[in-house]
């Protein structure tokens, strides 16, 4: 290898516009020079030689991606911060079954509570509240059409009593 005399081992022969690139040992080529890189560990910005109409644009370039690596690097750590301060908006939170044996206002509550969270509009809750209901729900809720018909048709069904007797709104 032609080493320069004078130098110091963590020293290049020449610079590729400006620029030693880490992690590199040997005797490398870089546009045109030789150059040689003990074990450095980061790009290392260095004194450039005189500048050609072409070493400048390429130093330009190579600015310009060092900025841009640092601002990407600086968007992961920001979203990776946001993602885990708002861990819970991102969990998907389920609506219980219903199944028609107790008070549809009380799974209603519940629903609504659910649906707010999510930001639902009428026609999802309708399809969401459809695809949660089993049983005698399901057979009195499947006649309706809108969100509001199927609310209005399951609070108007005589369902179980608090203290576990039936009773029948439509006698």
């Amino acid at each position: 290898m032609d080493v320069p005399q004078g130098r110091k081992e963590l020293l290049a022969t020449r610079e590729c516009s400006g620029y030693l690139f880490g992690c590199v040992r040997g005797l490398h080529l870089c546009f045109g020079y030789s150059f040689v890189v003990v074990a450095m560990s980061t790009l290392v910005k260095t004194a450039s030689p005189p500048k050609t109409r072409s070493s400048a644009s390429r130093e330009v370039l190579l600015d310009r991606l060092l900025e841009l690596e640092r601002d990407n690097a600086r968007l992961r750590r920001n979203i990776d911060l946001h993602t885990e301060k708002n861990d819970m908006s991102l969990r998907y939170i389920r609506p219980t079954k219903y199944d028609g044996v107790l008070y549809f206002e009380d799974y209603y509550a519940q629903f609504l509570t659910v649906a707010a969270h999510h930001g639902w509009d009428d026609t999802t809750k309708g399809i969401v509240l459809l695809s949660h209901l089993e049983g005698k729900a399901l057979t009195v809720a499947g006649a309706c059409n809108t969100f509001a018909e199927m609310v209005e048709a399951l609070s108007d069904v005589g369902w179980q009593r608090r203290d576990g007797k039936r009773e029948n709104a439509q006698n």
